[in-house]
C-alpha cells in the first residue's frame, strides 16, 4: 500500500503497486476513515489528513460529546510547520 486518501464521508482511496503494476480502488463503508487513521499512523503518521485532522468530520467531537464520550486528543499527532532555514 502506497497511499490511502480519505475523499469523502466513509470513502478512502487506496493505491498499490507491485512488480506486475498498480492499482487504485475506492473503499467505501462505515469504517472507511478508520482503515485512513490505521495505515497512516503505521506507514505515513505525518500524513497531512491525520495531523490536520481533516479525517475527521466537522461536528465530529460536539457529537461525540453529545453521547458522553469525552475525546482527550492530547497525544494525537499534531501540524508541525518546518522550521525556515
Amino acid at each position: 500500500m502506497q497511499e490511502v486518501q480519505l475523499t469523502g464521508v466513509g470513502e478512502v482511496v487506496m493505491a498499490a503497486a507491485n512488480a506486475s503494476g498498480s492499482a487504485r480502488w475506492k473503499l467505501r463503508g462505515q469504517w472507511a476513515e478508520l482503515v485512513l487513521v490505521m495505515w497512516a499512523a503505521q506507514y505515513l503518521p505525518g500524513h497531512p489528513q491525520l495531523v490536520g485532522r481533516t479525517w475527521l468530520p466537522a461536528d465530529w467531537f460536539v457529537h461525540a460529546a453529545a453521547w458522553g464520550y469525552a475525546v482527550d486528543t492530547s497525544n494525537w499527532p499534531r501540524y508541525q510547520p518546518r522550521a525556515l532555514d
